[in-house]
């Protein structure tokens, strides 16, 4: 009975396996047809509606293999017209069987961004369906104080002179609620200049911020 048993339970889960597979491969093809005709639209309006910014995408793409691809968004103020955001390129890669088994949109991306500061973003996080809420984790590659956008560089002590920096973020956004930001910011080589005085220093910073909430 019990090799019957077995030969029963391990075709059923090959059943499943199979299923699962189509599933995942059919997923992966609808999104590559539906993204590059609707998606970069989609993306441009929820990207606005989460910022108040005014963002344009030149090109979203998907394929199975290389997964999305994202080409040349910018983010400006749309009373002042300051550029908050200039990607050139982002990819990101999508857990689709962790999408079909339990709902979740696992993903993986990198970004090379120019502004507000020119550095590499990888970030990986778990975007939940029924519950809408988003977990996330964010690094940065060194940010030089002296390529930064004079947007962000407004926000910098003056004395504050030289030196590089690096963002771990942590990300916790509920539904219809402000995201919760645990922040580590860790400079090396810092330089305070205020005559006499010149200091050179290593720092790091932690901190915890909600930022206002758009509805969208």
């Amino acid at each position: 009975m019990w090799p019957a048993r077995r030969r029963l339970l391990l075709s059923a889960c090959g059943a499943v396996v199979g299923i699962l597979l189509v599933l995942a491969a059919a997923t992966s093809w609808w999104l590559a047809a539906w993204i590059p005709t609707h998606g970069k639209l989609w993306l441009e309006t929820r990207l606005e509606q989460l910022t108040g910014l005014d963002v344009t995408i030149g090109s979203v793409q998907y394929s199975p293999w290389r997964g999305l691809q994202v080409e040349a968004l910018e983010a400006r103020a749309r009373q002042t017209g300051i550029v908050w955001a200039k990607i050139p390129s982002l990819q990101a890669r999508i857990g689709l069987l962790t999408l079909l088994l339990r709902r979740q949109l696992a993903f993986r991306l990198t970004a090379a961004v120019q502004a507000p500061c020119q550095t590499q973003v990888s970030a990986d996080g778990l975007y939940h369906l029924r519950e809408r809420r988003l977990d996330a984790d964010l690094q940065t590659a060194d940010l030089t104080l002296d390529r930064m956008s004079p947007a962000l560089a407004r926000f910098l002590p003056p004395s504050l002179t030289a030196g590089r920096a690096r963002l771990a973020l942590r990300i916790a956004w509920p539904p219809d609620r402000p995201p919760l930001l645990w922040g580590t910011l860790t400079g090396s080589d810092l330089v305070w200049e205020q005559a006499p005085i010149r200091v050179m220093a290593d720092a790091r910073l932690e901190a915890t911020a909600t930022p206002p909430h758009r509805r969208g």
